[in-house]
C-alpha cells in the first residue's frame, strides 16, 4: 500500500509542477516544501475527494498560496 501511495505522490508532484509551468508560475518563487504541500493537497483533492483534475490542481495551488500569503499576478485563487 505504501508503494502505491508513493507512486501517487510522485505523480501528484509531477501534475503540480506541470500545472505551475502551464500557469506561467515561476517555480523559483516557491520553496520545495510549498510545492510538496501543493502535491499533497492535489493528491487528497483528486484521489479522495474525486475532484476534476483541473479543479483539484487549482484548489491545491490556491490553498498553499493563500496559506503563505503569496500573490501571483495573473493567477486567480480558487478555494472550494
Amino acid at each position: 500500500m505504501e508503494e502505491n501511495k508513493n507512486t501517487y505522490m510522485e505523480e501528484s508532484l509531477w501534475e503540480v509542477e506541470h500545472f505551475l509551468t502551464q500557469e506561467s508560475i515561476n517555480l523559483e518563487l516557491l520553496s520545495k516544501e510549498q510545492i510538496d504541500n501543493m502535491a499533497y493537497h492535489y493528491y487528497k483533492n483528486y484521489y479522495y475527494y474525486e475532484m476534476d483534475n483541473e479543479y483539484a490542481l487549482r484548489a491545491a495551488v490556491s490553498v498553499v498560496l493563500d496559506e503563505n500569503d503569496i500573490v501571483i499576478e495573473g493567477f486567480e485563487l480558487w478555494i472550494p
